[in-house]
């Protein structure tokens, strides 16, 4: 969202020492999540790092916890990108 230059070009999050995740584009060169960031590289010299920014991830996880929260009151977050729901009663 902060960066749309890097929607189309091989872009990884993280640094050299670890790979959180990476895009489709980096994805076609071999880069992996949980992959040194200088193997990354070396698989894919025009990857873009960008560095782990958890106070956004965080921030971003309680808006789509709150919208959560409307389809059921005690849903389980197991992460900030997990969440378990019952929905039986709306469908």
């Amino acid at each position: 969202r902060d960066r749309p230059e890097l929607r189309r070009v091989p872009m990884a999050v993280g640094g050299l020492s670890m790979v959180s995740t990476a895009n489709y584009a980096a994805r076609r060169f071999g880069v992996r999540s949980a992959m040194p960031g200088f193997i990354a590289l070396k698989l894919c010299p025009e990857l873009e790092l960008v560095k782990a920014d958890y106070k956004k991830y965080e921030k971003a996880a309680a808006e789509v916890r709150e919208v959560l929260r409307g389809f059921d009151a005690d849903f389980t977050a197991g992460g900030l990108d997990e969440a378990c729901l019952d929905v039986t009663g709306l469908v």
